[in-house]
């Protein structure tokens, strides 16, 4: 009897010491994940930031740098800064550096986490060292949108007509007083709904897709409920003071007052040519519904490259751009 006691107590420590073991090496494991976890978290929020300043210069580039480096995001419990993070810039997501020698074309930016020495506690008992790295990496770019549809962004349901259709801003220039829809005519392109007048202009919504390079249905509809959807728009905005784009960027308001229409060929069956970034005033008549043009529309670029580049027409080109992890 007493072997066979001492025989179970021998198995018993045994086996709380592998137990033990076991937990130890769990709790360096979950350690381990959670970190990455963190780190992944970071590279993929930071690489989408830096991409929305790509806008074909060098000080778009210096943006997308500030936006990895100042960010409040930390790793450990939220204790630990992120200091061996890296930001490259490539046009072609194959070569990646951190200088380009030129910002024409770059489209896509790698943001890299290094976490060089993560303290280990139990699993030095069966691997060498008692710290290991942690390294994540994620890759965003800038991407031209062709579709506008009802999984994606916006669009205002209106047509402006190009004055030049091969013009990369249409024929217009930044500051003009744009013409979305006169009394009378067609101009509409979500079906002439009331409640699907409000939603497009209000929410967004798009209920019919408008493609690039295909042509459009417009219909009348109520001038009188676009215009006051307009309205309701502009004011929700927290700037409704600033009588022009310009003076709005003084003073930054939520982006309600900027919005984004197609424009159409006229003379080429309505044909889609492009897409404008448009300003909406607070105020709208019932007889001609108006917006001032911004520039080609470059989706999610920052306040600030879109005013130096006027929509990237210099940089990435003309049209719509939307910012995604393709890494």
């Amino acid at each position: 009897m007493r072997n066979r006691g001492g025989f179970v107590l021998i198995v018993t420590v045994v086996s709380l010491a592998a137990l033990i073991g076991l937990l130890g090496l769990a709790l360096d494991l979950g350690q381990l994940y959670i970190i990455r976890s963190e780190a992944q978290t970071f590279t993929d929020s930071t690489a989408l930031r830096a991409a929305r300043e790509l806008d074909g210069s060098l000080e778009g580039l210096d943006r997308a740098r500030q936006a990895v480096s100042r960010t409040p995001m930390r790793w450990a419990m939220n204790t630990q800064l992120f200091t061996g993070s890296g930001v490259e810039f490539s046009r072609d997501n194959r070569d990646f550096t951190g200088q380009p020698a030129s910002a024409s074309e770059i489209r896509f930016v790698r943001v890299t986490a290094h976490i060089e020495h993560v303290e280990l506690f139990f699993l030095p008992a069966v691997i060498s060292g008692r710290t290991a790295q942690v390294r994540t990496q994620s890759v965003a770019a800038r991407q031209p949108v062709t579709t506008f549809s009802g999984r994606g962004p916006g669009l205002l349901p209106f047509a402006p007509s190009a004055r030049n259709a091969h013009d990369p801003d249409f024929g217009f220039a930044a500051g003009e007083i744009l013409t979305l829809r006169r009394t009378g005519g067609p101009g509409y392109l979500q079906g002439a709904a009331p409640e699907a007048i409000r939603e497009a202009i209000e929410g967004g919504r798009v209920t019919m897709p408008v493609t690039l390079g295909q042509p459009v249905v417009m219909t009348g509809g109520s001038i009188e409920l676009q215009a006051e959807s307009l309205r309701q728009r502009a004011n929700q905005d927290t700037n409704t003071t600033a009588q022009s784009y310009r003076q709005y960027l003084r003073e930054p308001g939520n982006g309600r007052r900027i919005a984004v229409a197609p424009v159409v060929d006229a003379r080429d069956n309505f044909r889609v040519t492009g897409f404008a970034s448009v300003f909406l005033p607070v105020t709208q008549e019932a007889i001609r519904l108006t917006a001032e043009y911004i520039g080609p529309y470059p989706l999610e670029g920052s306040q600030r490259g879109l005013t130096a580049t006027l929509g990237l027409a210099s940089g990435l080109g003309a049209g719509a751009h939307a910012v995604r992890l393709v890494q």
